[in-house]
């Protein structure tokens, strides 16, 4: 765990799904520990391991050829995005776990159509 209690490193397990799949569960593990360190430290915006992380997924799906070779600050930049669109929308209303999974679901469909490598099929 960072210094800032912002967690956000997936299991072993997901080393080999997906980039989809893990893009899914890492926004929802940070959404987890950005509502934790907000109860706990009241400093939100402190998670540059968690960037730093973000940028590790992305460098690699993109040797995988999952996603297309763009500048990672670009991509990282737009992923971070989605997550904080998901932050104010989420803001002051209580959503269920399933609504919040659709919601995150959704918005990792929007950077994978944005981002993904084209098929060569």
């Amino acid at each position: 765990m960072a210094e800032s209690g912002f967690h956000c490193e997936l299991p072993f397990r997901y080393i080999g799904l997906p980039v989809r799949r893990k893009l899914t569960r890492m926004m929802l593990m940070m959404k987890k520990s950005e509502s934790r360190a907000l109860q706990h430290s009241g400093n939100p915006s402190s998670y540059r391991h968690a960037v730093d992380y973000v940028r590790g997924v992305m460098d690699a799906a993109m040797l995988r050829g999952e996603l297309r070779y763009r500048p990672t600050e670009e991509v990282v930049r737009f992923y971070l995005s989605q997550l904080n669109e998901l932050s104010i929308l989420l803001a002051g209303s209580c959503w269920t776990n399933f609504e919040l999974r659709c919601e995150v679901r959704r918005r990792t469909e929007v950077f994978i159509e944005k981002y993904a490598a084209v098929s060569r099929g």
